[in-house]
């Protein structure tokens, strides 16, 4: 849980040092850096969903390497000029405008199909569960899905529109 805060945290922060007008020569380096620690909460949450239900609380090498995969080929996609990110802007009143590139369908697919997969996995362990473990699991569970739910419409869905005014949220 402790890495999954640290990503949200680490994601805020740099987030909020796109958004200063100080920062323009770097935009474009800062929103790649944007998401690519974006795609860091969803593993995060990914390995927190799958350590919970593991035995132990142990992780297999297997587990690991399958987990990572597909954050490195995301990796290399965000890294890669004008396919998800094609360029930044800035308007009057509303800051940074990202345009986004071609692949940028495909990050919000990474995004999703990760999520959806952690989310899953913990409904699963919640229905296995029994007394206050299930009880915290629907805690933990509900807190995820309504942070999700802001998130996908605010920073994934709103700026496909052209929407950045709730882009810090």
């Amino acid at each position: 849980f402790f890495l999954l805060a640290l990503s949200v945290g680490a994601w805020a922060i740099i987030l909020g040092l796109f958004e200063l007008p100080v920062m323009d020569p770097y935009a474009h380096v800062l929103v790649v850096t944007v998401y690519l620690s974006a795609i860091l909460v969803p593993l995060a949450l990914h390995l927190f969903a799958i350590t919970l239900v593991s035995e132990r609380g142990l992780l297999s090498l297997k587990r690991i390497l399958v987990s990572f995969i597909p954050i490195i080929v995301a990796f290399l996609s965000i890294a890669t000029p004008g396919f998800i990110i094609d360029s930044v802007g800035g308007r009057i009143g509303i800051g940074r405008e990202i345009l986004f590139g071609s692949g940028y369908y495909f990050f919000v697919a990474f995004l999703l199909g990760y999520l959806v997969t952690s989310l899953i996995i913990l409904f699963r362990k919640y229905h296995e569960s029994a007394g206050i473990f299930r009880t915290e699991l629907l805690y933990v569970f509900l807190s995820i899905i309504s942070a999700v739910a802001v998130l996908l419409v605010t920073n994934l869905f709103m700026p496909q529109v052209g929407a950045f005014g709730l882009f810090w949220l």
